[in-house]
């Protein structure tokens, strides 16, 4: 059972804004409330991408449902506004295209930005889109900061019919 506990390292990595702030404030983060007093309700972004509501939905600062395809042009728009260079989503509605630019904007600021994607849709085109995101955090130097670090390829794949 390995999706627990990737939810719950999910919700507590939200929490590293709180620990950061009372870090600041020369407290310990065993101090749980002590900490959880001073984050209130500031956590780190995190977004979710699904096809229903989730169990994370509460943490995040925004969760998005539709349909694997949308999920997938919404990841590459994602990287594009990371990296101009990375493949463009054809017929990106404007909504889309703001919360592309959202989620961009805040992976960028992130002291270590993640993404996660799993393999239940089935979606090859859902996993190009996480590993053209991750590439183009890479290439902007917002994660491994060393090429010994980096494993992951890009995936350009000119028969991908969600992006350009």
């Amino acid at each position: 059972q390995t999706a627990p506990r990737i939810a719950l390292a999910l919700r507590q990595a939200v929490k590293g804004k709180a620990v950061r702030m009372a870090a600041e404030k020369k407290l310990f983060d065993w101090q749980a409330e002590a900490v959880q007093n001073i984050g209130q309700h500031d956590r780190d972004p995190l977004y979710i991408t699904s096809f229903d509501t989730t169990r994370l939905d509460d943490v995040a600062r925004q969760s998005w449902q539709g349909p694997v395809e949308d999920q997938a042009r919404l990841g590459f728009a994602v990287a594009h506004h990371i990296d101009p260079d990375a493949p463009a989503p054809a017929d990106l509605d404007a909504d889309s295209d703001a919360l592309a630019r959202a989620i961009a904007a805040d992976l960028l600021n992130a002291a270590k930005p993640l993404v996660v994607s799993g393999v239940t849709s089935g979606s090859r085109e859902l996993m190009l889109a996480a590993a053209n995101i991750a590439t183009a955090l890479r290439k902007q130097g917002a994660i491994f900061r060393s090429d010994a670090d980096f494993r992951f390829p890009r995936v350009a794949d000119p028969e991908n019919p969600v992006a350009e």
